[in-house]
């Protein structure tokens, strides 16, 4: 019967098949690789775990402040943290290497995690006298074997054309490539340079002709492929290559960083989650070719802009920034993701705008990057040195014996990206000249917290000012659309500071944190710590300003002069659309309510004016202007009291403390915050109080412009002015 001859057939092949399986071999490259890989024995890849040793040199200053770089920031490997090389890699047993070990068990063994492929690269090229693994030719291929690996299943595991292939897996594959060119064969380069352009064609952008869902990768995503770019174009002989990498680059910075200078986040700006971008386009810029300008104007865009939303606050080194428009994260840029120190190190060392970032004892860094003077940094190095105090932790891990976890298959996932020290391994000579001559000057600190004063206006998004003794920030730029609020704006007072007080005023979210009752919601958006113009229709739906779109607006106008501004913005609450909802969702207005928010800043100080006009088809129970009072955020690595602002009424009779409870006539408030104050004085008097609880960080501040005691009251023209400036008598 013809089933049974199937049967035997098919037991003969089953019988017959290998219990291994095989890395792709469909196209001639990847036979090339295999057959490289194939070609390695155990003493190609052995490595003699021994110490790095103390080499005495004669070094200048600019090579000494390289190796400070290194050494003082730790090289070690601390307990979780990615930032340094691998040193596992270094004492993994030489037979995982081999194809035999690879090819096994039906799967393939080399998981990119568990052999990052940059560690073994990076020790091969670290040009120390005292690194025994320099120049090793095992190390070089123990970086090359598990990235050829990882090409050859990424570009040819039988996925369609289109699948992305991880932008980290690339940029830690091509490093690799890149420290290994000089051990490698003609045609094995070759095959791993196809691999690269297979795999570079998809992340290229999609063509016009793409469909409407064929979305770009994020932008921390698109940050780690043109760092990917700058290796490729590098690596590779291939002159077409290397002209797409550019190519490539440019496409995914134009679509991804904006020309306020951040990078976009779902249509957004998250500040915490930029510093993982920020740290890759300076990896980028540093290790790209000479003429990639575009890379160092990119990162000194992400550095001014950074900055200037910064926020000192008196009495320390810290600083706190507007966080409200955010759209995933609560903190802001000054602690922002990825804050390793040869992160603003290379910003400085590329950039101006980047200087200030040195010269900050920033939490996440545990120190700032300021070398000590010459003299005693020389000392300090040679000493560390022959103590063996910098080299101690290093050899100590590689003196552990090793009990390797048990090998795991390959996946398609991201690889481990073992973070080099880049601003060692691409340092410019002059740096340290460059770096002692800013000390003191005014670039070696925030702007805010120089003597000059600026007004910046970034793109129509933000328009920030120090004007005497004022210091403001407007946010006029996107936010991210709902459902649920992800991200506040709507033409927003961000930040009012002065030298005494720091940011008296200042939005924050708070709409990522552990616990989900603290998540920001229309439940308890009085809350909201954003400056706003909000409140309940009849029907008890809130709304608010916060949550208008920048499209919305009707008009968004920035008047910028050296010494004054003036922002305006005007915008219906309720509009037709996809994001017409986010200010008034479920129906909360359904007449037509037009909203006006103008922002005066000088020498004397904010004068900010806002109104509301409807056409009388809506009741509302309340309606607010709503400031938030900041206290104090909390800071990673830092124990202390925060600091609160006290608030204080004045009905006629002078400074009576604040209460939750509304209080009618008021005049003006008092802030004290530090050792300063600000005082807001109203146009005509305000029914004033503070919210019932403050936030995380901030204590609202409400002002009723309906004084209706919660009566469904006829939405025509409502409106405050007021202005905000420094009180230069306490008391």
């Amino acid at each position: 019967m013809w089933w049974r001859v199937v049967g035997v057939v098919l037991s003969l092949v089953l019988f017959a098949a290998p219990t291994s399986a095989e890395l792709p071999q469909t196209e001639p490259w990847q036979r090339t690789l295999r057959t490289f890989l194939a070609s390695l024995g155990e003493r190609d890849v052995a490595i003699e775990v021994v110490p790095v040793q103390y080499i005495e040199e004669q070094l200048d200053d600019d090579a000494c402040y390289r190796d400070w770089l290194l050494l003082g920031s730790g090289l070690w490997r601390r307990a979780g943290s990615p930032e340094q090389p691998n040193i596992d890699a270094l004492r993994h047993p030489a037979d995982v290497y081999l194809l035999a070990s690879i090819e096994r068990d039906r799967s393939v063994w080399m998981s990119p995690r568990q052999y990052p492929p940059m560690a073994p690269a990076w020790w091969s090229s670290w040009a120390y006298p005292g690194n025994p693994y320099f120049g090793s030719r095992a190390c070089k291929l123990r970086g090359f074997i598990p990235a050829a690996v990882d090409m050859m299943m990424l570009v040819g595991d039988g996925s369609s054309a289109d699948t992305t292939v991880p932008a980290t897996n690339l940029l830690a594959n091509t490093y690799a490539y890149l420290h290994a060119l000089d051990v490698l064969p003609n045609e094995v380069r070759q095959a791993f340079e196809t691999a690269i352009g297979l795999a570079l064609a998809r992340l290229e952008e999609p063509a016009p002709a793409a469909p409407a869902d064929a979305s770009p990768p994020r932008a921390d995503v698109a940050a780690r492929a043109i760092a990917a770019c700058a290796y490729v174009a590098r690596a590779v002989d291939d002159t077409a290559i290397a002209t797409r990498a550019e190519t490539l680059a440019r496409a995914l910075l134009d679509r991804h960083l904006t020309a306020a200078g951040h990078p976009d986040h779902d249509g957004g700006y998250d500040p915490a989650t930029a510093g993982s971008s920020f740290s890759f386009l300076t990896w980028a810029a540093l290790s790209a070719p000479e003429d990639w300008e575009f890379l160092t104007d990119a990162v000194a865009a992400m550095a001014d802009l950074k900055t200037h939303l910064l926020l000192p606050e008196p009495g320390s080194s810290l600083a706190f920034g507007p966080t409200h428009f955010a759209p995933w994260t609560s903190a802001d840029g000054f602690q922002d993701q990825a804050a390793q120190r040869h992160r603003d190190v290379g910003a400085a060392m590329l950039t101006s705008p980047g200087l200030c970032l040195l010269f900050e004892d920033r939490p996440r860094q545990a120190g700032s990057a300021v070398p000590k003077p010459v003299a005693a940094m020389e000392k300090e190095i040679v000493e560390a040195f022959r103590t063996g105090a910098d080299l101690r932790s290093v050899n100590a891990l590689l003196s552990v014996p090793h009990d390797p976890a048990p090998t795991a298959p390959w996946t398609r996932d991201d690889g481990q990206l073992s973070i080099v020290p880049y601003d060692h391994d691409y340092y410019r000579p002059g740096t340290l000249d460059r770096f002692r001559r800013a000390v003191g000057k005014p670039l070696s600190r925030f702007p805010f917290d120089r003597d000059e004063d600026f007004v910046r206006n970034f793109a129509g998004e933000f328009l920030t000012a120090k004007v005497g003794s004022v210091g403001v920030i407007v946010h006029t730029g996107p936010t991210v659309a709902g459902p649920g609020p992800t991200g506040f704006s709507g033409g927003t007072l961000s930040a009012f500071w002065t030298r005494d007080t720091g940011a008296v005023i200042l939005g924050r979210s708070h709409h990522r944190p552990s616990g989900q009752e603290a998540q920001d919601s229309w439940a308890n958006w009085w809350q909201w710590q954003t400056h706003a113009l909000a409140g309940v229709g009849a029907n008890g739906k809130p709304f608010s300003t916060a949550r208008l779109p920048r499209e919305a607006f009707t008009e968004c106008s920035h008047d910028v002069g050296l010494d004054r501004a003036t922002v305006r913005v005007v915008a219906p609450l309720r509009s037709d659309g996809d994001r017409g909802s986010d200010a008034a969702p479920d129906g909360a207005l359904v007449g037509r309510v037009v909203y006006t928010r103008t922002f005066d800043v000088d020498a004397a100080g904010l004068r900010v004016e806002t109104s509301i006009e409807g056409d009388g088809r809506d009741r509302v129970t309340r309606l607010y202007e709503i400031l938030p009072l900041f206290n104090s955020a909390p800071i990673d690595r830092v124990v202390a009291a925060p600091a609160m602002a006290t608030v204080y009424f004045d009905v006629g009779r002078g400074w009576k403390p604040a209460a939750d409870k509304p209080v009618t006539g008021v005049r003006r408030i008092r802030v004290d915050r530090h050792e300063g104050a600000v005082v807001i004085e109203f146009d005509r008097p305000q029914t004033v109080g503070l919210a019932e609880e403050a936030g995380p960080s901030c204590h609202n501040l409400l002002i009723d412009l309906l004084r209706n005691d919660g009566e469904p009251t006829e939405l025509t023209t409502a409106g405050v002015a007021y202005t905000i400036r420094p009180l230069l008598e306490r008391r």
